[in-house]
């Protein structure tokens, strides 16, 4: 019995002595623990790049070419000037004469058709401008955006414009009509002038970048066409150069040797 009480005692004081560590701060039974880990992911919000839209392509020319009759056109107006050509190049140096004190370089290519001829959009794009030129006749910007800086396309000397500053026009369109450039600036009445009683119109097409005055750059340079669209344009280009030699009976009129590409006489760019 007493042997019994011992290990009693023993077994009171050993579970007093647990209390007593546990209340004073010691280690005493312990517990499993379980550590979660957060990760924190920052995301940083982007802001998109905004994008400027590309200069539109030429995709036409401003009149059609193929239907132009040019033993008729010069008949009416090759008697009057002997070194006219109803299709000038880009480039081509525009004699002296009494309102051109020095020779001059086209900075458009120029087409003359029968007074009234539709003209339709060269590119697909907005109406940038609409300017009254010195010869009453109108000049019809178009390029990428309503607020574009440039370059833009230009339909120079026309008349009847169909359209108006802001509206989104397609290549092939008809905007206007060609003009009566040469009656309306520094002819006479249509009574007295040959040239007017002929009955030509003219329009021409340009690539303008910023300057004043600004330049201009041959808007037949390969990669300013629409690749699908370039065979049709310079084929048509090539073949009215052949008929206007046919017409005039005289096959040197275009010296396409000593050009700079099939299309362009020069790539520099020219001021006007």
């Amino acid at each position: 019995m007493y042997k019994t009480r011992r290990l009693r005692l023993v077994a009171v004081l050993c579970a007093a002595a647990a209390s007593v560590m546990i209340a004073c701060g010691g280690s005493g039974p312990s517990a499993p623990s379980t550590t979660t880990t957060t990760t924190s992911t920052t995301t940083t919000p982007t802001t998109p790049t905004p994008t400027t839209p590309s200069m539109p392509l030429l995709e036409s020319l401003p009149v059609n070419l193929a239907t132009l009759d040019y033993a008729a056109i010069i008949a009416k107006r090759g008697a009057f000037d002997s070194d006219w050509l109803p299709l000038n190049d880009f480039g081509f140096i525009i004699p002296a004469s009494s309102v051109r004190p020095n020779p001059q370089a086209n900075p458009q290519p120029t087409f003359y058709a029968p007074l009234g001829t539709p003209v339709v959009a060269i590119v697909s794009g907005v109406v940038t401008s609409i300017t009254t030129l010195y010869s009453s006749d109108f000049s019809v910007m178009v390029g990428a955006t309503a607020g574009s800086s440039g370059p833009f396309w230009e339909m120079e000397h026309v008349i009847n414009v169909r359209v108006r500053v802001g509206d989104t026009v397609v290549a092939g369109q008809t905007i206007a009509d060609a003009s009566n450039y040469e009656c309306a600036w520094g002819r006479n009445s249509l009574a007295t002038d040959p040239i007017c009683l002929s009955r030509l119109g003219l329009v021409e097409m340009g690539l303008l970048y910023g300057g004043t005055p600004p330049e201009h750059r041959c808007p037949f340079d390969t990669d300013v066409v629409a690749p699908s669209k370039k065979d049709a344009i310079f084929g048509q280009l090539d073949s009215a150069r052949a008929r206007v030699e046919a017409a005039f009976g005289d096959t040197s009129k275009y010296n396409l040797v000593s050009r700079a590409s099939s299309q362009c006489i020069t790539l520099a760019r020219i001021l006007g």
